[in-house]
């Protein structure tokens, strides 16, 4: 679908007036909250996102609820339109959306983003592998040099603890001889 620039200023007015600019954990993401759901359906083909019935009481003291249709998108798609949309909103909205991308790009890379480990080893087919969760899903990319080298230093503690180990039982089996206790 080809989004004109009617389209676009559309986008722009209907969420200079009821939409929410924040973050959720690291990503951006835009919301609207609405009890008509044709809007919602609009702002939802021509950008994409997640619709969802949500019931809100009216008030603490009553029972009667009234059904709302919330509209949210968020990650890089809510970057893009937030970038999309940024010349064409209020002042206010330019520096709350300005605030969410800044934030957003300050953000660390996530482990499958980067290109090197903490150490700085870059990650190669031949150096790192993939590890994986149980479900089968992908977890995290892995250094195999550090991998050797947390491996190398375990082995090493093991080993220690064993010496020490093999010392103070020596050193009771000396005591237990000197006593004459078998």
């Amino acid at each position: 679908m080809k989004i004109t620039n009617t389209d676009i200023g559309w986008v722009a007015g209907f969420l200079e007036g009821e939409g929410s600019f924040g973050y959720h954990g690291r990503t951006p993401r835009i919301t609207v909250g609405q009890v008509q759901r044709q809007p919602l359906e609009r702002l939802s083909s021509l950008c994409g996102g997640h619709m969802y019935l949500w019931t809100k009481r009216l008030s603490s003291s009553s029972w009667r609820s009234q059904p709302i249709w919330l509209w949210a998108l968020g990650g890089q798609h809510a970057a893009a339109v937030m970038m999309s949309i940024w010349i064409l909103m209020s002042p206010n909205r330019r520096a709350k959306i300005q605030e969410v991308l800044a934030h957003w790009k300050a953000r660390p890379p996530k482990n499958g983003m980067l290109h090197a480990c903490c150490n700085g080893h870059e990650f190669t087919p031949l150096n790192s592998r993939r590890s994986i969760r149980a479900n089968g899903t992908f977890k995290q990319r892995v250094c195999r040099i550090c991998e050797r080298a947390r491996y190398r230093h375990r082995r090493q503690l093991q080993l220690n603890a064993r010496e020490r180990l093999g010392e103070s039982a020596a050193c009771e089996q000396e005591s237990s001889d000197k006593l004459g206790v078998r």
